[in-house]
């Protein structure tokens, strides 16, 4: 007798090894769309390496309307559950000599 194991209708598919390894390097698939995501400390790192100094970084925070549509924001309450609302990480950089410098030479 052969031994079947049972998966539900609604049980939540593994994710692929693909998948796993693209989180891993912060690349997410938002509305079927792979985006990259990076912390404040690993985006500073890759502008300095473009020859870039960080003068500020600034947290902007916006509404959750804009993530899942204003009647089921309102519906679910968001802000009040998690006590946060969405937000992005904005940077103001200013290029070094370095990078001045790379761009004359092209």
């Amino acid at each position: 007798k052969k031994l079947t194991r049972k998966t539900s209708a609604t049980a939540t598919p593994r994710p692929t090894v693909e998948a796993v390894a693209d989180e891993h390097r912060g690349v997410f698939s938002r509305d079927s769309v792979r985006t990259q995501h990076f912390s404040p400390k690993g985006m500073a790192a890759l502008l300095a390496e473009r020859g870039f100094s960080v003068e500020d970084i600034v947290r902007v925070e916006y509404s959750w309307d804009s993530e899942v549509g204003s009647k089921l924001a309102s519906k679910l309450d968001l802000q009040s559950v998690s006590g946060q609302f969405p937000f992005d990480w904005l940077f103001i950089a200013k290029r070094t000599g370095r990078a001045k410098a790379a761009l004359t030479a092209r």
